[in-house]
């Protein structure tokens, strides 16, 4: 769904395989839900469609990188945010 919003072609092979490796983050919505886990998705292809040039291209070690870092951001912040809910 990020794949429509992006200035990226959605037929192209570099967004195929963002979308395709981007089930790296599906603990994040098996956790956190799925609204967790569409957001994970967008932050995911953003990044990583800008990042190819630090590897060489699209290939895994970038989606990979992008998802580690996708995870590393959001699961803190959606785990403050829960706490907070749990707390009222």
């Amino acid at each position: 769904m990020g794949a429509y919003f992006q200035i990226w072609e959605i037929n192209s092979v570099g967004a195929i395989l963002a979308v395709l490796f981007g089930t790296t983050l599906a603990p994040i919505a098996g956790v956190f839900g799925w609204k967790s886990g569409v957001a994970a998705g967008f932050l995911h292809m953003a990044l990583v469609m800008n990042i190819g040039y630090l590897h060489g291209g699209m290939n895994l070690y970038n989606n990979g990188f992008s998802g580690g870092m996708v995870a590393a951001i959001l699961v803190p912040i959606i785990s403050a945010f829960r706490e907070v809910k749990n707390e009222k």
